[in-house]
């Protein structure tokens, strides 16, 4: 999913969610740019639009994904959203 530009917006998960039926009980991963939390102290380099925060975080958690991967920070963590 394309978060680049710092926003998500319904037709983009609309067409996401389309895209996803045929993957229907199978292990869901997604991945996109920008995380919805900066994990580090300090630091804010995560998805800073509170709209494409709340609808990216609700459809994660609507369609149940197994893990969720994002780039922009290049580190890792874990956490539940």
């Amino acid at each position: 999913m394309d978060d680049s530009s710092g926003k998500i917006t319904q037709a983009t998960l609309k067409n996401f969610s389309d895209k996803m039926t045929i993957y229907k009980n199978k292990l869901m991963f997604i991945l996109f740019h920008i995380p919805t939390k900066d994990p580090r102290q300090n630091k804010n380099h995560a998805l800073d639009d509170n709209k494409s925060l709340t609808l990216l975080e609700n459809f994660i958690k609507k369609n149940n994904f197994n893990a969720v991967f994002s780039a922009h920070i290049h580190s890792h963590c874990i956490y539940k959203i």
